[in-house]
């Protein structure tokens, strides 16, 4: 009897155990500072990362690949078109066999499939090919609905907030190419992904609208929420960082851009607007290190947002927002970000021993990306010999009593070191984000001496 008292009371430890431990911070929250300025070189903060000359080819380039859904062979390249066409009937068709579990957390009856093949109307074709631009912050869409598709609300990492048909967010201006036109939706494409969103949040535009529209002095925001307005005073919605515009001039208030306005046949008519001048800076701006910080300081604490959910970030758009000012684009996922966002280092061959040395020997502080399966994070320095990154986290793996799978939520921007978690009694220590380690991008190559000439 004693043994059976002794066990359950064991067990009721354990179940308290776990219940208290996730109101707990992690260590690295306490021991480290949250303030990505705190890991400036005190002596380095204001020197050039990269050479002029080198962030001036970093700017033409992403510039090429930001305005290519205004190229003239979005019209042309029926292997793209094509592909493209292929992969959206295929999201239709693929709700026949599972139409996912609904907002209501219940499985979706075949009467969604047949709607949505209704709505799209894919079958005979593409019926649109326009160049357009975002008059608004959007949401870009798998499928032409607000609707969530979840997968497994009862398995760890599934359900809410992984809605797989949440692409990604768009921002204000971007340059996109409509494939498709139905109802109050359109399937367009852009420099970070393709997908549907509102067709009252886009405008279309014509050749002389979009040459004014690329020319090359850039204003870019610098804080979130940043209002802009006609130069009539009127609201146009707001801007966050990753967003900016055509730069016109300045006064002693603001500065003066271009943009558009959509007329009632629903194409674009030019217009100049307002921006605060404390709320942007001409682009690209310098890049050092308190530059940098100042731009990522500002998303500190920041809600996390699976592919932009809310309007908030994930790992990648972070990264993303944070190093568009300074004139490169990223792509948008993180595994792109490590295989096409700059030269990318990787573990293969190295004991997990070495890691914290690797990343400390091969980053650039405030111009590397440290990568893990999954996740993208923002390398910041070293502290006591350890890699410190910022990152914009959901939550880590842990493992109950009896083995089943969970996770201690974050849901935040956060700066850690790499073995965030250790301290949680049920984080899984194996899948600490150092033992995953795949390697490091480097953004940019680094200045030198006759750089500095320059």
């Amino acid at each position: 009897m004693h043994k059976i008292i002794k066990f359950f009371l064991v067990i009721a430890f354990l179940m308290i155990l776990g219940c208290t431990s996730h109101n707990k911070l992690p260590y690295d929250l306490l021991h480290y500072s949250q303030d990505p300025y705190s890991y400036v070189d005190a002596e380095r903060g204001d020197s050039l990362i990269v050479s002029k000359i080198d962030q001036a080819k970093t700017d033409s380039l992403s510039m090429i690949r930001y305005y290519s859904s205004w190229s003239d062979s979005m019209l042309t390249d029926t292997l793209t078109t094509n592909k493209l066409l292929a992969y959206y009937q295929q999201k239709v068709l693929s709700l026949k066999k599972y139409p996912g579990i609904g907002e209501n957390k219940l499985t979706r009856d075949s009467t969604f499939f047949y709607e949505m093949q209704t709505r799209t109307n894919l079958a005979s074709g593409f019926n649109k090919f326009q160049k357009g631009i975002m008059l608004e912050k959007a949401h870009i869409r798998v499928l032409p609905t607000i609707k969530p598709y979840f997968l497994d609300f009862e398995r760890a990492g599934e359900g809410y907030p992984f809605d797989y048909w949440q692409n990604s967010t768009i921002p204000m201006a971007t340059p996109i190419f409509v494939y498709h036109d139905i109802d109050n939706w359109v399937l367009i494409s852009c420099h970070l992904c393709s997908g549907w969103v509102e067709k009252d949040k886009i405008a279309f535009l014509n050749n002389d609208e979009i040459a004014s529209l690329k020319l090359p002095n850039r204003v870019a925001i610098t804080e979130d929420r940043s209002p802009i307005y006609s130069k009539t005073n009127e609201y146009l919605g707001s801007a966050d960082i990753g967003t900016f515009f055509t730069f016109l001039f300045q006064d002693e208030r603001h500065y003066k851009a271009s943009f558009v306005k959509r007329n009632e046949w629903g194409f674009g008519e030019l217009i100049v607007i307002n921006i605060p001048l404390d709320k942007a800076d001409r682009m690209p701006i310098s890049l050092t290190q308190n530059n940098v910080a100042g731009i990522a300081s500002k998303m500190m604490n920041q809600t996390y947002g699976w592919g932009g959910m809310y309007f908030n970030r994930d790992c990648s758009q972070m990264t993303l927002d944070i190093f568009t000012p300074f004139g490169l684009i990223l792509p948008r996922n993180g595994n792109h970000q490590a295989s096409n966002g700059g030269n990318f280092i990787s573990t293969e061959g190295l004991e997990i021993k070495d890691y914290d040395d690797f990343i400390i020997n091969n980053s650039l502080p405030f111009a590397s990306l440290v990568r893990i399966p999954g996740h993208i994070m923002l390398y910041l320095g070293e502290e006591a010999g350890k890699p410190i990154v910022m990152h914009n986290i959901w939550g880590l793996r842990t493992k109950g009593f009896w083995g089943k799978e969970g996770r201690y939520i974050i849901g935040k921007t956060v700066i850690t070191g790499m073995e965030l978690g250790r301290d949680i009694p049920k984080v899984d220590k194996k899948r600490l984000m150092l033992n995953r380690l795949s390697g490091v991008v480097n953004l940019f190559n680094p200045v030198n001496e006759e750089d500095k000439k320059h």
